[in-house]
């Protein structure tokens, strides 16, 4: 007779020492007993176990994600990544730093920082990185609504083979400023890691009639100026100076009732009403625009996390604030 065993009832030792054939267990109730030194318990007829026996190594086959269960772990062959699942998302185990929104692409680990806080390399390293400043608010209007000019764009640095070694990096994200009502717009706030500083963007200056209205603020792009009678109000310039540059100046005003300036972006300076064009980065997987000058006398708010300067104000309507920084860290993995 084969040393399976048809039971009904039997001692559970007997799992520690002999083969059981389960399908045949008539009658009778698996209890708790031992398997190769892993306990196991039945549950409504199903076996699990409370310990594993451990190996050497784990190989795990490079695949795509499986079912979202907490817990569930896999080898991702798109990012080369080991991802285990907490119940709401997908992490890393490979990592070299936390902090910020964590996603992979290609061979790369992401860090998107949208607010500030903190990134925290637990090696030394290189990344690349964008850091991208508050765009200003638009500017206002002292008299009979003449067209304030448009907030300058935030600061916008980006790079490759940043050093970094295993300490805690505080991370800022600049604010975009708010807009002006009877004068300039407010200035962005700026964003930082590690030695890299991004300005904010340059208030917009603000329109007035038969006065002199004001002159587009300094930034990391400089605001638009407002429009007037006479004299024709500067654009801002772009400050302070980095190298490559971080914006370009905002417009000068018309003379007149022409055109108030439009602010300067990350990727040209501006004549006209015409906000300034951004600069576009793919550090995140994605192509987006960044740091887009503000128009003048047309109201526009710059959405968040662009450091778009926010619109001049127009005729009947207020100015446009400008959008906040974003901050975002790449390695290869």
């Amino acid at each position: 007779m084969s040393r399976a065993r048809q039971v009904a009832n039997f001692d559970p030792a007997l799992l520690a020492t002999d083969e059981v054939s389960l399908d045949k267990v008539n009658g009778g109730t698996l209890g708790t007993g031992t398997i190769g030194g892993s306990s196991v318990v039945n549950t409504s007829g199903a076996i699990t176990t409370t310990g594993i026996n451990t190996s050497a190594s784990l190989v795990l086959t490079p695949g795509t994600a499986p079912a979202t269960t907490e817990g569930a772990m896999y080898y991702d062959s798109t990012s080369n990544t080991v991802k285990v699942y907490t119940g709401t998302a997908w992490v890393f185990l490979t990592n070299i730093a936390t902090g910020g929104t964590i996603t992979s692409y290609s061979g790369y680990i992401v860090h998107t920082f949208t607010t500030s806080g903190t990134f925290t390399a637990e090696s030394s390293s290189t990344v690349d990185y964008l850091v991208v400043a508050g765009g200003a608010g638009g500017g206002g209007s002292a008299g009979s609504a003449w067209p304030g000019g448009g907030g300058g764009a935030g600061g916008y640095r980006t790079g490759t083979g940043l050093s970094v070694t295993a300490q805690a990096y505080t991370i800022t994200v600049g604010l975009g400023g708010t807009a002006g009502t009877t004068g300039n717009g407010v200035a962005g706030g700026l964003s930082t890691f590690s030695s890299i500083t991004s300005a904010g963007g340059g208030g917009g200056g603000f329109g007035n009639y038969p006065s002199a209205g004001g002159a587009g603020g300094a930034g990391g792009s400089g605001g638009g100026g407002g429009q007037s009678l006479t004299p024709a109000n500067a654009g801002g310039a772009s400050s302070p100076v980095t190298s490559p540059v971080q914006g370009y100046a905002g417009a000068t005003s018309g003379v007149g009732p022409y055109f108030a300036g439009g602010g300067g972006g990350a990727g040209a300076t501006t004549s006209t009403a015409s906000g300034g064009t951004g600069a576009t980065s793919s550090i995140s997987g994605a192509s987006v625009v960044y740091s887009t000058g503000g128009i003048g006398g047309t109201t526009t708010v710059g959405p968040a996390n662009t450091g778009n300067g926010g619109g001049g104000l127009a005729s009947g309507t207020g100015a446009g604030a400008g959008g906040s920084g974003i901050v975002i860290i790449r390695y290869a993995i």
